[in-house]
C-alpha cells in the first residue's frame, strides 16, 4: 500500500476470496468503481466499526455501479471469520497490499487508476462513509470514454 498513491494504477494482481478461495482480480473490475479497505486484522474493533459504516453504504454501491473489497492481512481461516453484509473479503496472507500496522482505503476508477488513498494508524481516521459516497457518485457519473 505504501507505494500506491493518487493517480497511480493499482497493480494487476489477484487475492483469494473468503469463503471459497476463488481469486478476485483487483484491477479487473468489470467496469465498476472499486473501494478497497485494508484492515489491521479481522479482529480489530476499530476496523470492524469502520466496516459497519461502509455497510450502511451498500445501496450506494449498487446505484453507482461500484464494488467493495475488504482485504485482511491474514490466512484464509481468519479472513473467513469476518462477516460482511456485502462486498468481498480477501485474504492477503503475504501482506502484498494489506499491512497489519495500518488500515487503509483506496478509491479506484473502472480502469484501475487510484483517485483517493488514505492510510491510518491505530486511530482509524479513514474517509467517512459520506466522503466515499461522494467518490462513488463522482466516478459513477464520469463519461466512460
Amino acid at each position: 500500500m505504501q507505494s500506491l498513491s493518487i493517480a497511480s494504477i493499482i497493480p494487476y494482481m489477484e487475492l483469494p476470496s473468503a469463503p471459497d478461495a476463488a481469486p478476485v482480480h483487483l484491477r479487473e473490475s468489470g467496469g465498476k468503481t472499486t473501494v478497497i479497505a485494508t484492515l489491521h486484522s479481522a479482529r480489530c474493533p476499530g476496523c470492524q466499526q469502520y466496516l459497519g459504516s461502509l455497510a450502511r453504504l451498500s445501496p450506494e454501491f449498487d446505484v453507482w455501479d461500484a464494488r467493495l473489497l475488504v482485504i485482511v492481512p491474514a490466512p484464509m481461516a481468519e479472513a473467513r471469520s469476518l462477516r460482511m453484509p456485502f462486498g468481498k473479503v480477501l485474504s492477503d496472507e503475504n501482506e502484498c497490499l494489506a499491512d497489519p500496522a495500518s488500515a487503509s482505503v483506496l478509491v479506484i476508477d473502472r480502469y484501475g487508476q487510484i483517485f483517493d488513498a488514505a492510510r491510518a494508524g491505530p486511530s482509524h481516521e479513514l474517509p467517512s462513509a459520506r466522503e466515499l459516497e461522494e467518490w462513488l457518485k463522482y466516478l459513477g457519473t464520469l463519461c466512460p470514454e
